[in-house]
């Protein structure tokens, strides 16, 4: 009967020290701070998308940086071309975040979505309506990094429609086939998007 309490009286020690133990990794787990990972996780529930883009200018003159959102038709017809911000760079001029410019786009439904450009010159929203046709999903794809040169413009980013792919079954849609499109347009992909937008920078000399 001895043995028996003082075992009882062991197991239960043990159990609630266990317990306590299990309780407060238990809270730590819960407590654990959130990641970037989660953040990134929650506004892709959001559909937003986020790019840091860097603005490679060379030499140090003063320029006035210019971002140029153009919509396309397939086959590169332009439909639009539009000016949605500009500020000026260069000769210690400080730009966006540690010389990044914030490119922000929510997609809020099928047909529209809201563009915020941040640097360190200030935030601009614009919401955009896409023509109705033009309502197949829309994915984004970077282009290849280029030097940014006065008077010449650089595509940055693409924001271009899924296609049909006859090889698939015939609800069955894809997207870009590579990894950073080439900036000449010359990519595969140009040639079967229905429709698609280009954000683009140029800084020109003040």
């Amino acid at each position: 009967m001895k043995f028996f309490k003082l075992f009882l009286v062991i197991f239960l020690s043990v159990s609630n020290y266990l317990f306590a133990q299990e309780k407060e990794t238990a809270n730590q787990t819960l407590n654990y701070p959130v990641t970037l990972q989660n953040l990134s996780d929650a506004l892709n529930l959001l559909n937003i998308n986020v790019f840091n883009i860097g603005i490679p200018v060379e030499g140090q003159n003063k320029l006035r940086l210019f971002v140029y959102l153009d919509e396309y038709e397939k086959g590169g017809v332009e439909k639009k071309h539009e000016e949605i911000w500009s500020e000026i760079i260069g000769n210690g001029t400080p730009t966006g975040n540690d010389g990044k410019i914030t490119l922000m786009i929510h997609k809020i439904d099928d047909i529209k979505f809201a563009v915020s450009i941040k640097t360190l010159g200030g935030m601009r929203v614009q919401l955009i309506d896409k023509a109705p046709q033009y309502n197949i999903e829309h994915k984004f794809e970077l282009f290849k990094a280029q030097p940014l040169l006065p008077g010449k413009i650089i595509p940055v980013l693409l924001f271009g429609s899924m296609w049909h792919d006859p090889n698939l079954p015939a609800d069955a849609v894809r997207f870009c086939m590579e990894r950073q499109l080439n900036p000449d347009f010359s990519s595969e992909a140009f040639k079967l998007m229905t429709h698609y937008y280009i954000f683009s920078f140029e800084v020109k000399n003040i």
